[in-house]
């Protein structure tokens, strides 16, 4: 994320926020500087920012041309921001808040729009259900079950009126 991008997150009289090109990884104790706590919520401000600029970018371009365009957008991970004691990856936790990337769909034709599982699902099975609404060969030989493969009575291919 360019410095500059970060900056604008930052109030004027808060130092500058963290440059370093890598996720961050530190424990939050009595020594920790919380100046740069805040700096690493202003890189993940900056992310959020940067993210719709790219899909404002993207939309405006499907817009621009007469095609029917399908595009997903997906962010299957966070970044912890230091409530529970740590800034970023490193360590394994039972439990931290973190920034995501919500999931994106613009269906071309007739998907459904919205539907509720009752049962767990797993990564590989999100990976293989966006394969299917995208109309992509899904290899058998990879573990994950397609969501709209299973019978369901909330599916709706109605967009809301």
């Amino acid at each position: 994320m360019p410095i500059d991008w970060r900056v604008r997150m930052a109030d004027s009289d808060a130092p500058e926020p963290p440059s370093q090109i890598g996720p961050p990884g530190f424990p939050i104790d009595s020594e920790t500087n919380p100046d740069w706590v805040v700096g690493w919520g202003q890189v993940a401000a900056a992310q959020a920012a940067a993210i719709d600029y790219a899909i404002d970018l993207l939309r405006t371009a499907a817009e621009e041309h007469d095609q029917a365009w399908a595009w997903v957008l997906i962010g299957l991970q966070g970044v912890p921001l230091g409530e529970h004691g740590w800034v970023g990856w490193g360590r394994s936790q039972l439990f931290t808040e973190e920034l995501q990337t919500a999931v994106i769909i613009q269906p071309q034709t007739a998907m459904p729009i919205g539907f509720r599982r009752f049962e767990l699902t797993q990564l590989p099975d999100l990976a293989a259900t966006t394969a299917h609404l995208l109309g992509l060969e899904w290899s058998t030989q990879v573990w994950g079950q397609s969501q709209m493969d299973q019978p369901s009575d909330d599916v709706s291919t109605d967009w809301p009126s």
